[in-house]
Protein backbone atom coordinates (compact mmCIF):
# COMPACT_ATOMS: atom_id res chain seq x y z
CA UNK A 1 0.00 0.00 0.00
CA UNK A 2 2.53 2.46 -1.13
CA UNK A 3 1.41 6.70 -2.00
CA UNK A 4 -0.31 5.53 -5.14
CA UNK A 5 -2.73 2.94 -3.31
CA UNK A 6 -3.37 6.03 -0.96
CA UNK A 7 -3.78 8.30 -3.52
CA UNK A 8 -6.09 5.93 -5.30
CA UNK A 9 -8.12 5.84 -1.90
CA UNK A 10 -8.58 9.13 -1.38
CA UNK A 11 -9.83 9.48 -5.34
CA UNK A 12 -12.47 7.26 -4.53
CA UNK A 13 -13.82 9.07 -1.03
CA UNK A 14 -16.50 12.06 -1.84
CA UNK A 15 -15.25 15.38 -1.68
CA UNK A 16 -15.18 17.42 1.81
CA UNK A 17 -17.98 19.52 2.35
CA UNK A 18 -16.71 23.30 2.19
CA UNK A 19 -17.62 24.01 5.78
CA UNK A 20 -16.10 20.92 7.48
CA UNK A 21 -13.11 22.39 5.77
CA UNK A 22 -13.19 25.93 6.17
CA UNK A 23 -13.39 24.87 9.31
CA UNK A 24 -10.89 22.30 9.85
CA UNK A 25 -8.26 24.70 8.19
CA UNK A 26 -9.69 27.44 10.52
CA UNK A 27 -8.07 25.09 13.69
CA UNK A 28 -4.66 24.96 11.71
CA UNK A 29 -4.32 28.83 11.98
CA UNK A 30 -3.38 30.69 15.12
CA UNK A 31 -5.13 30.16 17.71
CA UNK A 32 -5.89 34.35 19.13
CA UNK A 33 -6.91 35.34 15.33
CA UNK A 34 -9.29 32.18 15.06
CA UNK A 35 -10.51 31.96 18.52
CA UNK A 36 -10.58 28.06 18.05
CA UNK A 37 -8.73 25.32 18.90
CA UNK A 38 -8.03 21.34 19.08
CA UNK A 39 -8.64 20.10 22.62
CA UNK A 40 -5.30 18.24 24.11
CA UNK A 41 -6.43 15.03 22.95
CA UNK A 42 -7.63 16.45 19.38
CA UNK A 43 -10.98 14.71 19.00
CA UNK A 44 -12.88 18.21 20.11
CA UNK A 45 -12.98 21.62 19.16
CA UNK A 46 -12.76 24.38 22.04
CA UNK A 47 -14.72 28.08 20.73
CA UNK A 48 -12.12 29.96 23.29
CA UNK A 49 -14.41 33.21 22.50
CA UNK A 50 -17.71 32.47 20.23
CA UNK A 51 -18.99 36.08 20.70
CA UNK A 52 -15.45 37.22 19.11
CA UNK A 53 -15.27 33.85 16.98
CA UNK A 54 -18.88 35.27 15.38
CA UNK A 55 -18.02 38.84 15.43
CA UNK A 56 -14.51 38.40 13.71
CA UNK A 57 -13.91 35.12 11.77
CA UNK A 58 -17.41 34.11 10.86
CA UNK A 59 -17.75 37.34 8.32
CA UNK A 60 -14.47 36.32 6.67
CA UNK A 61 -15.26 32.77 6.19
CA UNK A 62 -18.81 31.95 6.18
CA UNK A 63 -22.09 34.23 5.16
CA UNK A 64 -22.95 35.49 8.68
CA UNK A 65 -21.49 37.14 11.41
CA UNK A 66 -23.44 35.22 14.57
CA UNK A 67 -22.02 32.66 16.79
CA UNK A 68 -25.63 31.23 17.07
CA UNK A 69 -26.22 30.77 13.38
CA UNK A 70 -22.19 28.80 13.49
CA UNK A 71 -23.60 26.74 16.56
CA UNK A 72 -26.40 25.88 14.15
CA UNK A 73 -24.35 24.83 11.19
CA UNK A 74 -22.10 22.53 13.65
CA UNK A 75 -25.88 20.80 14.75
CA UNK A 76 -26.45 20.49 10.98
CA UNK A 77 -23.52 18.83 10.26
CA UNK A 78 -24.07 16.70 13.24
CA UNK A 79 -21.86 18.01 15.89
CA UNK A 80 -22.44 17.56 19.16
CA UNK A 81 -21.83 20.54 22.18
CA UNK A 82 -19.89 18.64 25.07
CA UNK A 83 -19.59 22.44 27.49
CA UNK A 84 -22.75 23.82 28.86
CA UNK A 85 -22.71 27.56 28.89
CA UNK A 86 -23.08 29.15 32.38
CA UNK A 87 -27.00 30.58 33.39
CA UNK A 88 -25.17 32.82 35.83
CA UNK A 89 -23.13 36.16 35.02
CA UNK A 90 -23.82 38.98 32.74
CA UNK A 91 -25.31 38.26 28.84
CA UNK A 92 -21.52 39.58 27.82
CA UNK A 93 -19.53 36.66 30.14
CA UNK A 94 -21.81 34.20 28.82
CA UNK A 95 -21.46 34.80 25.67
CA UNK A 96 -17.76 34.69 26.10
CA UNK A 97 -17.64 31.68 27.77
CA UNK A 98 -15.56 28.74 25.96
CA UNK A 99 -17.68 26.22 24.13
CA UNK A 100 -16.41 22.63 22.97
CA UNK A 101 -17.99 20.57 20.28
CA UNK A 102 -17.18 16.95 19.02
CA UNK A 103 -17.92 14.47 15.97
CA UNK A 104 -16.82 11.27 15.73
CA UNK A 105 -15.21 11.94 12.28
CA UNK A 106 -14.03 15.32 12.59
CA UNK A 107 -10.60 15.26 14.46
CA UNK A 108 -6.94 16.11 14.49
CA UNK A 109 -5.62 13.71 12.95
CA UNK A 110 -8.88 12.41 10.89
CA UNK A 111 -8.67 11.07 7.32
CA UNK A 112 -12.36 10.80 7.63
CA UNK A 113 -13.18 14.35 7.05
CA UNK A 114 -15.76 13.37 3.97
CA UNK A 115 -17.49 11.74 6.45
CA UNK A 116 -18.80 15.46 8.04
CA UNK A 117 -21.59 16.01 5.93
CA UNK A 118 -24.74 17.89 6.45
CA UNK A 119 -27.69 16.02 7.75
CA UNK A 120 -30.11 15.39 5.02
CA UNK A 121 -33.76 14.44 5.64
CA UNK A 122 -34.36 10.85 4.22
CA UNK A 123 -36.74 11.68 1.56
CA UNK A 124 -39.44 9.07 0.59
CA UNK A 125 -39.69 6.65 -2.64
CA UNK A 126 -41.87 5.13 -4.53
CA UNK A 127 -41.90 2.41 -2.65
CA UNK A 128 -42.06 3.87 0.39
CA UNK A 129 -45.21 6.15 -0.48
CA UNK A 130 -46.80 3.11 -1.95
CA UNK A 131 -46.17 1.22 1.43
CA UNK A 132 -47.79 4.02 3.15
CA UNK A 133 -51.05 4.06 0.87
CA UNK A 134 -51.13 0.27 1.35
CA UNK A 135 -50.88 1.17 5.14
CA UNK A 136 -53.29 3.54 5.00
CA UNK A 137 -56.11 1.32 2.76
CA UNK A 138 -55.84 -1.68 5.68
CA UNK A 139 -56.42 0.79 8.30
CA UNK A 140 -59.55 2.45 6.36
CA UNK A 141 -60.66 -1.31 5.56
CA UNK A 142 -60.47 -2.19 9.66
CA UNK A 143 -62.25 1.00 10.86
CA UNK A 144 -64.83 -0.41 8.38
CA UNK A 145 -65.21 -3.37 9.34
CA UNK A 146 -65.04 -2.32 13.10
CA UNK A 147 -68.08 0.19 12.43
CA UNK A 148 -69.77 -2.35 10.86
CA UNK A 149 -69.95 -4.20 13.80
CA UNK A 150 -70.60 -1.75 15.66
CA UNK A 151 -74.83 -1.58 15.21
CA UNK A 152 -75.22 -5.22 15.47
CA UNK A 153 -73.43 -5.13 18.81
CA UNK A 154 -75.05 -2.51 20.21
CA UNK A 155 -78.70 -4.31 19.50
CA UNK A 156 -77.08 -7.36 21.01
CA UNK A 157 -76.36 -5.51 23.82
CA UNK A 158 -80.05 -3.95 24.27
CA UNK A 159 -81.50 -7.63 23.87
CA UNK A 160 -79.12 -9.37 26.49
CA UNK A 161 -80.22 -6.43 29.26
CA UNK A 162 -83.77 -6.96 28.10
CA UNK A 163 -83.43 -11.03 28.46
CA UNK A 164 -82.11 -10.16 31.99
CA UNK A 165 -84.42 -8.07 33.70
CA UNK A 166 -87.04 -10.56 32.06
CA UNK A 167 -84.50 -13.75 33.35
CA UNK A 168 -84.60 -11.51 37.11
CA UNK A 169 -88.52 -11.27 36.90
CA UNK A 170 -88.97 -15.04 36.02
CA UNK A 171 -86.78 -16.42 38.88
CA UNK A 172 -88.87 -13.64 41.46
CA UNK A 173 -92.27 -15.66 40.09
CA UNK A 174 -90.58 -18.46 40.49
CA UNK A 175 -89.56 -17.79 44.50
CA UNK A 176 -93.14 -17.06 44.64
CA UNK A 177 -94.51 -19.88 43.58
CA UNK A 178 -91.89 -22.22 45.95
CA UNK A 179 -93.39 -20.30 48.73
CA UNK A 180 -96.90 -21.48 47.83
CA UNK A 181 -96.07 -24.70 47.43
CA UNK A 182 -94.13 -24.93 51.06
CA UNK A 183 -96.80 -23.19 52.35
CA UNK A 184 -99.80 -25.40 51.40
CA UNK A 185 -97.55 -28.65 52.57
Amino acid sequence: AGPAAAAASAADRPPIAAFTRTLFQLLEGPRDETHCDWSDAGRRIVFTNPRLFGEQVCPRHFRHSEWTSFARMLNLYGFKKMSRTPRLGSAASRAAAAQVFEHPHFSRDSAELHLVARRTKKKASAADDAAAARAAEIEAMRTAEIESHRAPVVELERRLSKLEVENASLRARLRGYEGDVDSEA
